[in-house]
């Protein structure tokens, strides 16, 4: 699934699908949307999920994964404090690595967890432990960033061709 970055495609200005764009539309689509065409950034991070699955009571389970950040979030936690959490309380099968998930891109996690990952500007979201749940359609997540990988900005003549078809058509978005 594809992080939203804002930069629907069909938006051209008076110019219908499957026409071609001019060489300014591209450009003007690439500059708004440049966070788009960085290649190879990475996140390494683990996480807890706390799933939201039928019957549960979400107000006690939010109350939980709260306490969990609150414990992680002291300057005494232990960097192991998160893989024994990740192991006793989360829902997803990385509890058995603590939580950890790897090095992975934007195109490879939920949206709601892209958008915190790779989409923030503030630099509080860089590195460590994420100041706040994410909420995502799994339930709530305790997100730690362990490491990043900038990645390299594409040229514009290396994803020209990439962003013609975009505009040419309606219904994609970055």
């Amino acid at each position: 699934m594809k992080a939203s970055t804002g930069c629907a495609s069909g938006t051209r200005g008076g110019a219908g699908a499957g026409t071609s764009p001019t060489d300014e539309e591209c450009r003007l689509y690439y500059e708004r949307c440049k966070d788009a065409f960085v290649q190879g950034r990475l996140v390494h991070a683990r996480h807890i999920l706390f799933a939201v699955t039928p019957g549960v009571n979400v107000h006690v389970l939010t109350v939980r994964a709260e306490q969990a950040l609150i414990e992680l979030s002291r300057k005494n936690a232990t960097t192991q404090r998160f893989a024994e959490l990740a192991r006793e309380l989360s829902s997803c099968p990385s509890a058995d690595k603590g939580g950890d998930l790897g090095w992975f891109g934007s195109h490879e996690c939920g949206e709601e967890l892209a958008n915190e990952l790779f989409h923030q500007k503030n630099p509080m979201h860089g590195m460590g432990l994420h100041p706040r749940l994410v909420h995502s359609r799994h339930g709530f997540h305790i997100v730690e960033v362990l490491g990043r990988r900038q990645g390299r900005q594409a040229t514009f003549a290396e994803v020209r061709d990439v962003i013609a078809a975009r505009l040419r058509c309606n219904d994609c978005y970055v």
